[in-house]
């Protein structure tokens, strides 16, 4: 079921953001999908560590998952702002606007799913 929702809601966020920042041009829009992805997979995974609700669940316990995301945070902002690899992967780089809307849906996706974990497991 986590996985359906999360996948349900990964799409959701991701369509909206492509689609609402099409205008902008298709790099642009191809980047901050990109990035939406990346950042709702690395808020994703402090919720998917338990069958709690993330705020419940001790989320920066493991030390070696906190050293994967902020690895894989650090990857992505070399992706998108070093000239040698935006060439690569046609990217743009991002404003701090672009980063507070990744971020903002970002955590809104993952809260619901979060939510719906705590009524699946009242259900139970």
């Amino acid at each position: 079921m986590f996985a359906i929702v999360s996948g349900v809601m990964n799409f959701i966020i991701l369509m909206t953001v492509f689609v609402t920042e099409l205008d902008k041009g298709i790099i642009h829009a191809r980047t901050m999908a990109f990035t939406t992805s990346v950042i709702f997979e690395l808020i994703l995974v402090f919720s998917a560590r338990s069958n709690e609700n993330i705020f419940k669940s001790k989320p920066f316990a493991n030390k070696f998952l906190l050293f994967a995301v902020a690895s894989s945070i650090l990857l992505q902002l070399v992706t998108i702002y070093n000239p040698l690899f935006q060439t690569i992967f046609q990217t743009t780089a991002l404003t701090m606007m672009n980063w507070a809307k990744i971020i903002m849906l970002s955590g809104i996706g993952v809260l619901i799913i979060d939510s719906t974990k705590s009524i699946h497991a009242r259900s139970r």
